[in-house]
């Protein structure tokens, strides 16, 4: 029995998932797993968010908005 609903897996740079789907790493990889993320699934862990935010909505809430 699980305590909640299982996370969706993330294609995190590097891992097996990553590069069967775009190879290498390079420096628009976590952009890019996380753009892939949001995109295949409409339903996520009730641990996580209802629905996670992009990176770049992400970074401009903490860093401000990128020139």
């Amino acid at each position: 029995m699980w305590a909640n609903d299982p996370v969706p897996l993330y294609p995190y740079p590097s891992s097996p998932s990553y590069r069967a789907l775009w190879g290498m790493p390079d420096d628009r990889a976590w952009e890019r797993a996380h753009a892939h993320y949001l995109e295949a699934f409409d339903t996520f862990s009730d641990i996580q968010d209802e629905r996670p935010l992009p990176l770049p909505v992400l970074e401009d809430g903490c860093c401000g908005p990128r020139a």
